[in-house]
């Protein structure tokens, strides 16, 4: 019995060393465990948005498999990021709020990759507390620290030390019915690191762990059914995944990456050989944000950093175990030399061969491969530190007492206390200029304290290196915690915006369409619906940002113009605005690529006769400008040469759009103009609520003029004076807008704040309509050629796919009717009345999966105008309803389903082989 209680004591001291590990890590990211909220980055402007999206589905009881919400429909599940099967996600986001269940996500993964190093170090026969450092140097070092907000590729990094666990046992282990067990944990393993959202990290993962299980086969040579067996786990567990990948590749075959990465994309954020001083001086161009990329951080520490180029050198002697250490070393030093080599992309001639391997060339950003470095150097780390420590006297046990434990706490709590009440990253960076030297000499000193001097314990020593390594990873941890790992409150993270309650009151369906001229701050990002973020409030927008955007929608959008907007149905054009507001600012933030701004340019059309002009303006930046001040001219040149010149003045014609607001209105020198609109606003310092104004003006021609040209010259700075509408009046009344003339869009400011400036585009077409004329377009670039037409007129035509049938019928002129009845994620049912035959347009994304049934007989879903839905339908009254029933997940699912009986079936016979003889004959 007195080996089974030893086997007790021994797993009873691991689990308190990986709750040491656990605590320490949480003391790490204390500001979220005790509720402030991840925010950073990608976390706020991809994981929360899809998240929410995802929650919202799950408490349906259903997936997100779609949603209308971003680029005019997009399959949510399929583009992979959100991981929306993985098992932790679906409990987490089914129970909790999406903010605290991220956070535990981000969380419980970091614990998990700790406690993955610590159990495979145990695996490769290292002491507890040399196992400890391992857990620490993966979970702290720089990879995964400064990828915190990339959440998928933390939940995949998580699985890699237990995938390498698996594979050494169903490698290398001592036949036993326990091989079975392994290889099913390895398929299933192998399935949640597929699932878990991040395919690159994946695909390195399963690279890295073949490569580990070949290196040991050659190693140990282990019988051929063995690796068979272990082929197969890994077959299994990518199998698993299937629903998740089946949809996945065919989104990547659909999207802008099917068709090649550019070379200079494909090597986007390549680690410069000289920034590999990084590993030693990690802040040595600076504060991280926003002087240096999360890509390319790796640091592990001095310490780890010194006994991982030592341990293939220093590790001889076996310690226990199947495999001796020194061969591990070796395999591991040269997956860490793999990762940087691959690492550098653009400076490693070599690396531009990845681009014609298939999979592998789907993958941009080289640095992530210090990935594989990462691993591997934690592993290093640990062998370097148990090689070096045995060579004081062949000890062969744990020799740490309690004081070691308690000096490695005392330490962390220390360190805390230092860098804890720090609130400027600048200050901390500031001491990483001479930290590196103090923790360089460090850990040069303790190196050859141990292999020269002799007499010390191995408990100090091994507490001392432990010490070394906490200190310097939570002094490094710290940067990044008050930079790209900052929490907030989450009263603050999930306060709405305050242009949400302008939406709220908007009526019908429509979209909205974010300007991505600039990176805005989170605040701005929030209140502008920054691509992504609309998700989170369940209103729709056009754009947004995924790696896999469908390939022909990327082209409209690069390609829109202000009627391809209008076909988009985008009623809402948003502007981020830039602080602090001055000339350069101003004009950035009113700025409408879509509509025109007639001020300070010439303005050309056609020959028009005009016997009055109105003009709808506004003025800023006007308090001291008096009554009857001169802001612009607006010339009015005829097609024989002749002029008129009308004279727009503060006071008069236009006025301060702000004129509300406290500050303004007690000083303002000049009166407000008449009103043609007026909108909520929020502006001034502090930010103040006020109305936003517009104002009109009427100038009567002396007779008429054929009109060919109009230029406005601001008698004023260009971007304080702006002109919304100029409308020209003929001699019988008709208006007509010089944008509409020039097909430009009838876009007016509705709503401006300190963070947004929002147009309304009066063009907008409705999210469904009739068309009765239709054309066959050969190929993809003579669609865009005909949407891009300035004489194409999407109520009039649709342009359908080359291999559609088309039919055209000559309307009824207002005699047709589309109204949407339901508009769900995967259900849209419209109500139709055509008074001749035509076609149903919807202007959502066409994607696989859609069909569409017209008086509940299905018919078929033709792509129309290049991205959108459209139905054939005769004269008559009609129900039409669009569903959304993907293929590629049905068979995914049945991939998945196959695989999972497999392995059940795998799992039974392993059960019963373990099972004693006269147990079976008895069964």
């Amino acid at each position: 019995m007195r080996p089974r209680r030893q086997s007790i004591v021994i797993q009873r001291r691991d689990f308190i060393a990986i709750i040491f590990l656990a605590a320490l890590v949480l003391a790490v990211f204390w500001r979220a465990a005790l509720g402030g909220i991840f925010y950073f980055g990608d976390i706020s402007q991809l994981h929360y948005p899809l998240r929410s999206a995802y929650a919202q589905e799950l408490r349906r009881l259903s997936l997100p498999l779609w949603t209308p919400h971003v680029l005019a429909g997009y399959p949510l599940l399929a583009e992979g990021q959100l991981g929306a099967l993985y098992p932790p996600n679906l409990i987490l986001h089914a129970l909790l709020p999406v903010p605290i269940a991220l956070n535990l996500f981000v969380l419980g993964h970091f614990l998990l990759a700790a406690a993955g190093a610590y159990a495979f170090a145990r695996r490769m026969g290292l002491y507890r507390i040399v196992a400890l450092c391992c857990g620490l140097v993966y979970a702290l070092g720089g990879f995964l620290v400064a990828h915190l907000n990339h959440v998928n590729i933390v939940a995949c990094a998580a699985w890699l030390p237990w995938l390498f666990l698996l594979v050494d046992r169903l490698v290398i282990s001592e036949p036993s019915p326990r091989r079975i067990r392994d290889a099913l944990l390895l398929a299933l393993v192998t399935g949640l690191e597929f699932l878990a959202g991040h395919p690159q990290i994946a695909l390195l993962s399963l690279l890295a762990v073949l490569a580990y299980g070949m290196y040991l086969a050659l190693a140990v040579r282990p019988p051929a059914r063995r690796l068979v067996l272990f082929a197969l786990s890994l077959l299994l567990g990518v199998a698993l995944a299937g629903a998740q990948l089946v949809p996945s590749y065919e989104l990547t075959q659909l999207s802008v990456r099917s068709e090649g990465l550019d070379p200079a994309f494909f090597t986007s954020f390549s680690l410069h050989p000289l920034y590999l001083v990084s590993l030693l001086w990690p802040f040595v161009l600076g504060n991280p944000y926003p002087n240096a990329s999360v890509e390319l951080v790796a640091y592990v520490g001095w310490l780890p950093l010194l006994l991982a180029l030592s341990a293939p050198f220093l590790t001889g002697r076996p310690v226990w175990g199947a495999l001796r250490p020194v061969r591990r070393a070796w395999f591991f030093a040269a997956l860490a030399l793999l990762g940087v080599a691959l690492a550098v992309g653009r400076w490693n001639p070599a690396y531009m061969a990845l681009l014609r391997l298939p999979v592998l060339n789907l993958f941009r950003v080289p640095a992530r491969y210090l990935y594989l470095f990462s691993f591997a150097t934690s592993m290093l780390a640990g062998l370097g530190l148990a090689a070096v420590l045995q060579r004081l006297r062949g000890v062969t046990h744990d020799a740490v007492d309690e004081r070691g434990w308690l000096v490695v706490a005392g330490a962390v709590v220390l360190t805390l206390l230092a860098v804890g009440p720090v609130s400027n990253a600048d200050n901390l960076v500031a001491m990483w200029r001479w930290l590196p030297l103090v923790f360089g000499l460090a850990a040069v000193t303790w190196l050859i304290w141990n292999l020269v001097a002799r007499g010390s314990s191995y408990s100090v020593r091994s507490t001392v290196a432990v010490v070394l390594a906490v200190v310097d990873l939570i002094t490094f941890n710290s940067v990044y915690n008050l930079t790209y790992n900052q929490t907030l409150p989450l009263e603050e993270f999930q306060s709405p915006p305050c242009s949400l309650s302008f939406f709220r009151t908007q009526p019908g369906v429509y979209r909205l369409y974010t300007h991505e001229e600039i990176v805005p701050v989170l605040s701005v990002m929030r209140e502008s619906y920054y691509p992504n973020l609309s998700l989170i409030h369940g209103l729709s927008a056009a754009n947004g940002v995924f790696p896999l955007v469908p390939a022909r929608y990327a082209r409209y959008l690069e390609r829109m113009t202000p009627q391809m907007l209008d076909l988009l149905g985008v009623k809402y054009f948003l502007i981020p605005q830039v602080l602090p507001v001055d000339e350069a600012s101003e004009f950035y933030d009113l700025q409408n690529p879509f509509a025109l701004n007639p001020v300070g340019r010439v303005t050309r059309l056609a020959p028009t006769v005009v016997a009055a002009v109105e003009v709808e303006s506004f003025i800023s930046h006007s308090v001291d400008w008096p009554d009857g001040q001169a802001v612009a001219e607006i010339v009015l040149r005829g097609t024989e040469g002749e002029e008129r010149m009308i004279t727009l003045r503060a006071g008069w014609h236009t006025a301060e759009w702000a004129y509300d607001r406290s500050d303004v209105s007690r000083v303002i020198r000049h009166r407000q103009a008449p009103v043609a609109r007026s909108w909520p606003a929020r502006s001034g310092f502090p930010p103040e609520t006020h109305t936003g104004y517009t104002y009109r003006a009427r100038f009567s021609l002396p007779g008429t003029l054929k009109l060919d040209a109009v230029e406005v010259r601001p008698l004023v700075p260009l971007a304080f004076v702006r002109i919304e509408r100029l409308i020209l009046v003929d001699d019988s009344g008709g208006r007509q807008q010089l944008s509409q003339l020039v097909n430009m869009g009838d876009h007016t400011l509705c709503y401006r704040s300190e963070d947004v400036a929002i147009y309304h585009n009066h063009d907008a077409l409705p999210r469904v309509f009739v068309v009765h004329d239709a054309q066959a377009v050969p190929d993809d670039e003579e669609a865009i050629r005909m949407l891009r037409d300035l004489d194409f007129d999407p109520r009039a035509k649709v342009l359908l796919a080359a291999e559609e049938v088309v039919t055209s019928q000559p309307a009824t002129v207002g005699a047709d009717r589309a109204e949407l009845v339901t508009y769900d994620t995967r259900v849209v049912e419209v109500e139709v009345e055509a008074a001749s035959g035509g076609y149903l347009v919807l202007t959502d994304a066409w994607y696989p999966g859609w069909r569409v049934w017209v008086d509940g007989q299905e018919a078929p879903l033709l792509r129309a105008d290049l991205v959108f839905r459209a139905v054939r339908l005769d004269a008559g009254k009609h129900l039409v309803e669009f569903v959304y029933e993907p293929q590629s997940f049905r068979v995914g699912l049945l991939v998945s389903a196959a695989a999972l009986l497999l392995l059940s079936a795998l799992g039974m016979l392993g059960w019963l082989a373990g099972r004693p003889s006269d147990v079976r004959g008895a069964a």
